[in-house]
C-alpha cells in the first residue's frame, strides 16, 4: 500500500472566486489554484462570494473559507467610509486600505487557525492584504507571497490620465487619489513580502527599478480553458448578411468604457467605409452603467448584451474580436481567450501589453485611422483572418496555455518562474 506524501499547507487568499472563464482576475486566480493544487494542501480564502463553491474549486482545495461582511461596529464604519468619494477618503485617512470593503470582511476563527498552521500564504492582489494581515502569527509567521498581477499605482495613474482626457474630471481625481494610496501601500508592503509575482517581464523590470530591493518574479498569465474546435466551412460561411465585431470585458472598468466609446464614436464609422455588408459592434460584459448604455444606443450598429454566462455563442458568431483599450495594466487574459476561440484580434498596443504576440499573429495598431483600416481589411479578407487566428493559436499553445486535465501537457513558459515553496 502506497502512502501519500504529506504536502505543505498553503493559504491562498483571493478577492474573487477562481474560475477558468469570466473576468481576468478570476482566470488568474484559477491559474494559480491549478498550479498549487498539485503541490500543496490548499486552504482557499475568498472575500464576499455569493453562492456555493463551484465543484471544480472544491475538488482542488482541502478547505474553503468564504468571508462575508462583518457585523462588528468597526466594520460598519469601514463600509460607510467606503461609500464616501475617493478623494475625500484619501484626505480623511491617508493610510487607508486600498479597498475598504475588503478590510470590513469577517475574520472567522477558522481563518486564524489556518494561518497558524500554514507553510506559506499567497495573497492575490495587493489590496487583499487586509483580509489576513492582522491575523498572521507574530512569532515565526509563514512566508508571505504577493501576486500583484497588476501594478496598482501605475495602472491607477494611467486611468486617471485617460479619464482626464475624456473630461471625466471626478473619475480622474478619484483615481489619482487611489494612486497615491496605492503607492504608500507598495512602499510599505512590497519589501516585507518574501516573494512578489507579476505577470510580465515589463512589469518586473519597471517595478524593480521603482522599488530597489524588491525582486519581482514573472508568472505570465495563461488561458486555462479548452481550445475551441476548428471551424467547418459551413460555420465560416454561416452569415452573409453582415459582419460582426466583438468586444468582451467588464463594463464597470473605466478603460473598457473608454474603449467601447472610442471604437463606437471614431473607429466604427470609418471601418464601415468600402465594406459591402453591414457592420455591427457587439459588446458583452457585466456592469454596463446606464449612462454608457444610453450613449452607445445613439450609435448605429452597436449592440450591448450585458453579462453572458456562456461566451461561446458570441465568439462563434463574431468575425473579428477587437481590444481598443487605451490604458490599463497587467496583461489581457481576454485576448488569450479570444485566441483560444480561434478568432483574429485587432488591438491597440496597451491592449496587448505584457503579451508577446508578433506581426502575423495579431493586428496591433494605434490611432483611429490605423485601427479602422485594420478592422476593415480583416473583415474583407477571411483568409487573412484565418491565418492570423491560426498563428496566434500556435503562440498560445506554446507560451500561454495551461491545459485542463485531459487536454494535453500543461507547459510552463520558459520566461516564467517556479511557484514552488522555497
Amino acid at each position: 500500500m502506497s502512502i501519500e506524501p504529506i504536502r505543505p499547507v498553503l493559504v491562498y487568499v483571493t478577492p474573487v472566486m477562481p474560475a477558468p472563464t469570466g473576468g481576468g482576475r478570476q482566470m488568474r486566480a484559477w491559474q494559480f489554484l491549478l498550479h498549487y493544487a498539485a503541490r500543496y494542501r490548499i486552504t482557499l480564502v475568498v472575500a464576499d462570494h455569493r453562492g456555493p463553491v463551484p465543484p471544480a474549486v472544491q475538488a482542488r482545495v482541502a478547505e474553503c473559507l468564504l468571508l462575508q461582511p462583518a457585523r462588528r461596529p468597526g466594520a460598519l464604519a469601514l463600509r460607510l467610509y467606503g461609500r464616501l468619494p475617493v478623494a475625500l477618503r484619501a484626505r480623511l485617512w491617508p493610510g487607508r486600505p486600498l479597498v475598504p470593503r475588503l478590510a470590513a470582511m469577517s475574520r472567522p476563527a477558522a481563518l486564524r487557525r489556518a494561518l497558524a498552521r500554514a507553510d506559506a500564504v499567497c495573497v492575490f492582489r495587493l489590496y487583499s492584504l487586509p483580509l489576513v494581515q492582522p491575523l498572521l502569527p507574530r512569532h515565526r509567521p509563514p512566508p508571505l507571497w504577493l501576486d500583484l498581477d497588476d501594478w496598482e499605482s501605475r495602472t491607477l495613474g494611467r486611468i486617471a490620465a485617460l479619464a482626464r482626457e475624456n473630461g471625466w474630471h471626478l473619475a480622474a481625481r478619484d483615481h489619482r487619489a487611489q494612486q497615491r494610496v496605492a503607492e504608500r501601500w507598495e512602499r510599505r508592503e512590497l519589501p516585507r513580502a518574501d516573494r512578489v509575482f507579476v505577470c510580465s517581464a515589463a512589469d518586473q523590470t519597471a517595478l524593480a527599478e521603482a522599488y530597489p530591493g524588491v525582486r519581482p518574479e514573472v508568472v505570465p498569465n495563461r488561458y486555462c480553458g479548452a481550445i475551441a474546435p476548428a471551424l467547418t466551412p459551413e460555420a465560416v460561411d454561416r452569415r452573409r448578411e453582415g459582419y460582426r465585431v466583438l468586444f468582451v470585458g467588464s463594463m464597470g472598468y473605466l478603460p473598457n468604457q473608454d474603449a467601447v466609446l472610442w471604437f463606437a464614436r471614431h473607429v466604427l464609422p470609418r471601418a464601415r467605409e468600402a465594406l459591402r455588408r453591414p457592420l455591427q459592434f457587439h459588446i458583452v460584459g457585466p456592469g454596463l452603467p446606464p449612462w454608457l448604455r444610453d450613449e452607445l444606443a445613439g450609435h448605429c450598429g452597436v449592440v450591448c448584451h450585458g453579462y453572458a454566462p456562456d461566451l461561446g455563442p458570441h465568439y462563434r458568431q463574431a468575425d473579428l474580436v477587437v481590444c481598443p483599450v487605451r490604458a490599463g495594466g497587467g496583461t489581457r487574459i481576454k485576448i488569450l481567450e479570444a485566441v483560444a476561440r480561434r478568432r483574429a484580434v485587432v488591438t491597440t498596443t496597451p491592449g496587448v501589453e505584457g503579451l508577446d504576440f508578433r506581426a502575423g499573429e495579431m493586428a496591433v495598431v494605434d490611432g483611429v485611422a490605423a485601427f479602422a483600416s485594420a478592422t476593415r481589411a480583416l473583415l474583407s479578407r477571411p483568409e487573412r483572418r484565418a491565418s492570423l487566428a491560426d498563428r496566434a493559436l500556435q503562440r498560445l499553445r506554446r507560451d500561454y496555455w495551461l491545459s485542463p486535465v485531459g487536454e494535453g501537457p500543461a507547459r510552463q513558459r520558459s520566461t516564467g518562474t517556479s511557484m514552488q515553496h522555497r
